[in-house]
């Protein structure tokens, strides 16, 4: 499985009703759910989903240029494993992405005839708040494409 199958970011959701991730092509790419993890939580879930192929180019490019962490992102990736974060889902179920409480948090769509595309959504998915802490420590060192990129999975709007 090949990250290159995931759908082409830009991701968004709407930030009126952050149930949907969206593709460029109007796709979507996944649901999430609120309902056991609260409106506000689903609003920066939704922030982060939408991020993931941000989020992948930073950390990406930080693996080409020698950096050693972003190295091991993109490593587990790209391998058989997956990223070690609190963000999960099942190989032979990608469409469930489950919080560290075991709460499905989103389901993952992409390609009704590809389940390739939904692994490397799901796979994106799962490790994007491994890559946003990536993200945050380096904007924490100064980075500024990092301070600019850590913008995009905060929520822009808070719910009322």
């Amino acid at each position: 499985m090949s990250l290159q199958q995931a759908t082409p970011g830009p991701w968004t959701h709407n930030e009126g009703n952050p149930t949907r991730i969206i593709g460029p092509d109007d796709e979507t790419v996944a649901m999430v759910y609120g309902g056991s993890v609260g409106l506000e939580k689903q609003f920066e879930n939704a922030a982060l989903m939408a991020a993931a192929p941000s989020l992948y180019t930073y950390v990406s490019e930080r693996a080409s240029a020698g950096e050693t962490d972003a190295q091991q992102i993109v490593e587990s990736l790209e391998g058989n494993g997956s990223v070690s974060g609190p963000w999960k889902y099942d190989d032979f179920n990608p469409r469930q992405i489950i919080d560290a409480a075991s709460t499905t948090i989103a389901s993952v769509f992409g390609g009704m005839s590809d389940d390739g595309i939904q692994l490397a959504n799901a796979r994106l998915i799962g490790a994007a708040p491994v890559m946003r802490d990536y993200v945050r420590s380096r904007s924490e060192a100064g980075d500024d494409d990092a301070v600019g990129l850590l913008e995009s999975t905060r929520p822009q709007e808070s719910p009322g």
